[in-house]
């Protein structure tokens, strides 16, 4: 032990034997209140992980507090306002004595933990208080950044931690862990005790449960309306892509009719979700708006007696069929560009054909009439 810190611990040891000296009391006795200061050291949370993972000079994991679990929520007892956290002492044998004063609204986004502080000694100490804050998941603590004061000189002061509200807006609790150190660069606390105290901001979940997805009935391309049933009194919403097409309330029996701002082209992607009155929204129902227009009547090109073939234009990809009298004598699908050519026997003159094309959803288009010509 170096000269200094044994003449602290003579020191410290005379401090004891003064029985008016507040920390020579027993902790009980200690009035925490008496002793409020108006000096105030204040630092914003460090953001980023675990120090020793990042291999930063800050390594306050070796040492003593190696075998102290810091991810059990367990080992976090919980403090109120006004609480004593309790007695530290360090490698000079000072005591350092803290409160969990409160948790104040600084402003909308962030609030401040505040620490009463007081140290039997200004001077000779562990002079650094690190306070690093936890996050809960799952029964498992993770470090969520830390804030780190330094105190020499100061024997009652207020520690004063500006936090994000969002960063723990879904923890009822705030986990944190108090050491001491001699420096910045130590890698060890010469002592630490952990705590949690109530987050006045945590946003408890929704556990409003999801409407159920929609029914929804067929969508065609001639359709201005759609029809279904959902959750009584819920929103009905329909999307194309991302896009609002409509929108309507579902009656007291759940029956639901949206009109669209346009009828919908045929392979359309429309997504109709509910949301209830808690605001939850269900999953979208996908339907794909079915086609229900028939092709253009073909385009026939002349036919004749000699002709072995029917030729025109009709629908790109449909397939083209050529009657007499309600019997189909030759059939043909239209190339991309809609170009067909459909094989039939040689008919006599007069005779009555018609052309007709349908879709790949099977709409058949009007017939168009030809007659065979002698040339």
């Amino acid at each position: 032990m170096n000269l200094l810190k044994k003449a602290a611990m003579v020191m410290f040891i005379v401090f004891l034997l003064i029985p008016t000296a507040a920390f020579a009391q027993k902790n009980s006795d200690v009035n925490f209140s008496n002793i409020r200061s108006s000096k105030e050291l204040s630092e914003e949370l460090t953001f980023g992980p675990s120090p020793e993972m990042q291999g930063s000079k800050k390594k306050h994991y070796a040492g003593k507090f190696a075998s102290i679990s810091s991810t059990d929520p367990n080992d976090y007892p919980l403090i109120k306002s006004g609480g004593e956290i309790g007695f530290l002492s360090d490698s000079y044998d000072t005591l350092h004595y803290v409160v969990f004063d409160r948790i104040e609204d600084i402003s909308s986004k962030d609030m401040s933990l505040r620490l009463l502080y007081a140290s039997s000694d200004d001077y000779y100490k562990d002079n650094i208080v690190d306070l690093e804050f936890f996050k809960e998941s799952k029964g498992v603590l993770t470090i969520s950044g830390f804030t780190q004061f330094d105190t020499l000189f100061y024997d009652v002061v207020t520690l004063s931690s500006t936090l994000p509200k969002s960063e723990f807006k879904d923890q009822k609790y705030i986990y944190v862990r108090l050491g001491l150190s001699e420096g910045d660069y130590d890698d060890y606390y010469s002592d630490v005790t952990t705590f949690k105290v109530s987050n006045p901001f945590y946003i408890a979940p929704d556990k409003t449960p999801l409407p159920a997805v929609p029914t929804v009935n067929a969508v065609s391309d001639k359709d201005k309306k759609i029809t279904g049933k959902s959750e009584a009194g819920s929103k009905i919403t329909v999307k194309a892509g991302t896009k609002v097409i409509g929108s309507a309330t579902a009656d007291k029996n759940g029956k639901f009719t949206v009109t669209l701002k346009s009828i919908q082209k045929a392979g359309t992607a429309l997504y109709v979700t509910a949301t209830n009155k808690a605001g939850k929204v269900s999953k979208a129902k996908k339907m794909i708006v079915i086609d229900k227009t028939p092709p253009a009547a073909p385009k026939v090109n002349k036919v004749t007696i000699t002709s072995k073939t029917v030729t025109g234009k009709a629908e790109a990809n449909s397939t083209v069929s050529v009657k007499i009298n309600k019997k189909v004598v030759g059939s043909a699908k239209a190339d991309k560009k809609g170009n067909y050519s459909v094989k039939i026997k040689k008919q006599k003159a007069n005779t009555i054909l018609y052309v007709y094309a349908k879709d790949k959803a099977g709409n058949v288009s009007k017939g168009t009439k030809a007659i065979v010509k002698k040339k």
